[in-house]
């Protein structure tokens, strides 16, 4: 696991801290990222607050890491502690077990592709898409 972040705005927060996600993704080969916006996540989108991407490709393109997760701020608001805990105790367990059993397995045989799973803040919870 390789954890990477970077600052964030006046005003937000993350869901949830590096050290509660590193005991989460400890025994996992994964990149996460806090804040940090690839080119192949989807910019226009203000509600994602994590993407879980798997990848797998026959030759290695650059430094694109084959599994990463994505955390993204969201605005401090007084709701947010509620928020955080629910992101903490329900989403990031069942992330993680999404990624447990889609990492080797997603693909049905095939060497190449991507596989995202995005989580949105939608009317005060949470939703997979």
């Amino acid at each position: 696991m390789n954890i990477k972040s970077r600052g964030i705005n006046r005003g937000e927060c993350f869901l949830c801290d590096k050290k509660y996600i590193a005991s989460l993704f400890k025994d996992d080969p994964i990149r996460i990222f806090f804040g940090r916006r690839k080119n192949l996540s989807d910019k226009t989108q203000k509600d994602v607050v994590a993407e879980l991407v798997l990848r797998r490709y026959d030759v290695r393109f650059m430094d694109i890491p084959p599994d990463s997760l994505y955390l993204y701020p969201v605005q401090s608001t007084q709701g947010v502690q509620a928020l955080r805990e629910a992101f903490q105790t329900d989403v990031l367990p069942r992330l993680h077990e999404m990624y447990l059993q889609k990492k080797d397995c997603f693909l049905g045989g095939k060497t190449f592709g991507d596989f995202k799973i995005q989580i949105r803040l939608k009317d005060g919870g949470f939703s997979f898409a």
